[in-house]
């Protein structure tokens, strides 16, 4: 996390449209509330087989982006938030819960529908 937050700060050197966030907060509330977002988007997809929204944890998704949180408490429930999701990670690895390889006709299929419907209109 930390070699992440070096590389954050040497991006925002050369993107000045989240320089202030980052200078008024400490941190990109931004890039914080999307990898909380992600972290939790992924465990959903991995126990429910789905994505609902609006999300359960929009709420603290919001405060994160409002900067509620201090740098040292975010990067703490970063840490175990990576660690709770790399044992959920490793279980369904071990029990074989996801396909190895997706189905590629049924992504196809859907696909098709999809552009169909929208060119319809």
């Amino acid at each position: 996390i930390k070699k992440a937050l070096k590389m954050i700060e040497e991006k925002l050197q050369a993107v000045s449209h989240r320089r202030q966030d980052w200078e008024a907060n400490g941190y990109d509330t931004k890039f914080f509330m999307h990898l909380f977002r992600l972290i939790d988007e992924g465990k959903e997809l991995i126990i429910n087989k789905e994505l609902k929204f609006p999300l359960k944890n929009a709420k603290e998704l919001k405060e994160i982006r409002n900067a509620k949180y201090t740098l040292e408490e975010l990067l703490d429930k970063a840490e175990k938030a990576f660690e709770d999701f790399n044992i959920l990670a490793e279980r369904v690895n071990k029990e074989n819960l996801l396909p190895k390889r997706a189905n590629f006709k049924v992504i196809e299929k859907f696909l098709i529908e999809l552009l169909t419907e929208r060119i319809r209109g």
